[in-house]
């Protein structure tokens, strides 16, 4: 059974007079009944700021400005907001309250709320509500530095009656459940859900976080008009890989799972989208952004290679990815009928074969888990290739020559270390190429079979500007014989 640990994420770090201070939130409305006027229709419009704990004079705004557009994006007015309430949330840090944690990191963030409740008139396309902040913390992942530059932008959008019925539609809720703790190298989970009083469909997706306000101008009077631009993320990230990859979120529940990358802090924003239920017509959306810290802590996990492939023997070495010292048994189960509860196993199976691994740490312990992973025996893979040919501006012959006792070859990767040519790389069983220049060229091959062998050849060509002469060996010659 996988398990999964949830307490705050957000780090604390310090603060120049007005920068470095803000780490998401979320924007969200509710729809209140007919307004005081004719034609009117009145909202709450709900701000949830994400500060650091650690209060400083630039930090904190008791009054802010909502910035109110149209649903064409066009400015209409500035409505002044006095905060309703501050809270710290604060993680235990206590052995006895993570005991399947080490190293459990001291967390703490604060959420302002700020509430304002405003009548508008109705409208087709509807309006967009802003607040504008700068700047974000030091040293984000994800984000080319110098993140603590780059600002954030809340926003939501309230739909008008081009929707039938929307207009008094309220948006979704997220669900204040920030408190995963993420460790580098570790599983976790991290709740992105929401609730929606009105019963539409919710669907979930990463997307890009936005920029806005600047160094020079950190809490400007009025929000820029939409739509925002996104920030810049680092090489290897983006909106919808926000953890490099290392995060997927599950489009119906909200729920976002993975495995912890290098520590450090990054930005992840999700988007939910609300369906009238039963179409394929959206009614509102609501976007939430957080900063989550990947902690250098370890929690206890059973954690597997994806799947195991022996493609030249019957013998496997096994260790679990992730060491912790609170891991005290191993159980190995080899799906042979065969078990082991050495930490390093290795197992000789009598027969070819798919075959189920099972790791169980912990076992009747505190602090268990378990996961499994194929084992795939299948040995007699041989790759091979051979070379014909040596000159340059002539073609040169590769041939796949891999044997396989089980299954058959079906794909190969040809470098043939000719990096300045166009053609320097080929998916054909046996290709040729041309060399423009001499010199020495390593040719990689990779090869791989119907039962998930892979393995790679490297060999070296020396390319020639005319063939080598190849003599025999000396001749007597007789006086009077002819030469």
């Amino acid at each position: 059974m996988k398990k999964f640990f949830f307490v705050s994420l957000l780090s604390i770090l310090s603060f120049s007079s007005f920068a470095n201070h803000t780490k998401g939130g979320w924007m969200y409305y509710e729809y209140l009944g007919p307004g005081n006027t004719a034609n009117t229709l009145k909202y709450r419009i709900t701000l949830k700021l994400y500060t650091a704990c650690i209060l400083n004079t630039g930090q904190f705004d008791a009054t802010i400005n909502f910035t109110f557009f149209s649903g064409f994006n066009q400015y209409l007015f500035n409505a002044p907001v006095t905060f309703t309430s501050s809270s710290d949330i604060q993680n235990c840090t206590l052995q006895e309250c993570h005991p399947c944690i080490n190293l459990i990191p001291s967390i703490c963030y604060k959420i302002t709320t700020y509430e304002l409740v405003q009548d508008l008139p109705i409208t087709a396309a509807g309006y967009k509500i802003s607040y504008q902040r700068c700047c974000r913390i030091t040293g984000i992942m994800n984000i080319q530095a110098p993140s603590n530059n780059v600002g954030e932008t809340w926003s939501v959008t309230l739909p008008g009656t081009a929707v039938a019925g929307a207009e008094t539609n309220s948006s979704a809720q997220f669900s204040q459940n920030d408190t995963a703790i993420i460790c580098e190298g570790g599983r976790y989970i991290f709740d992105f859900s929401a609730t929606d009083i009105n019963n539409d469909s919710l669907v979930y997706y990463f997307t890009p976080a936005y920029g806005g306000g600047s160094t020079g101008s950190p809490s400007p009077a009025q929000a820029s008009s939409p739509p925002y631009a996104s920030v810049q993320y680092a090489n290897g990230f983006s909106g919808t890989q926000p953890m490099g990859g290392g995060a997927t979120i599950n489009q119906t529940t909200g729920i976002v799972t993975g495995t912890g990358p290098n520590s450090g802090i990054y930005v992840l924003t999700v988007t939910v989208l609300e369906y009238i239920r039963g179409t394929n017509i959206i009614k509102a959306e609501v976007r939430k952004s957080l900063h989550i810290e990947v902690a250098n802590c370890n929690t206890t996990d059973a954690i597997l290679e994806p799947e195991y492939i022996s493609c030249d023997g019957f013998t496997v070495s096994f260790r679990n990815k992730f060491e912790n010292s609170a891991i005290q048994t191993f159980y190995w189960d080899f799906g042979d009928g065969n078990t082991s509860t050495q930490q390093y196993p290795t197992h000789t199976y009598a027969d070819t074969g798919v075959y189920t691994l099972k790791l169980v740490i912990n076992r009747g312990l505190q602090c268990t888990d378990s996961t499994t992973a194929p084992v795939k025996v299948f040995p007699g893979f041989r790759p091979d290739f051979t070379i014909a040919g040596q000159c340059k501006n002539l073609p040169i012959l590769f041939t796949d020559i891999t044997g396989a006792d089980y299954g058959i070859i079906n794909s190969w990767k040809w470098n043939f270390g000719d990096f300045s040519s166009p053609t320097n790389t080929s998916t054909l069983k046996n290709p040729t190429h041309i060399y423009a220049n001499t010199g020495t060229y390593n040719v990689e091959f990779i090869v791989t079979s119907s039962k998930g062998c892979i393995d790679t050849v490297l060999k070296s060509l020396i390319i020639l500007d005319k063939p080598a002469l190849a003599l025999t060996n000396d001749t007597l010659i007789c006086i009077i014989d002819t030469l």
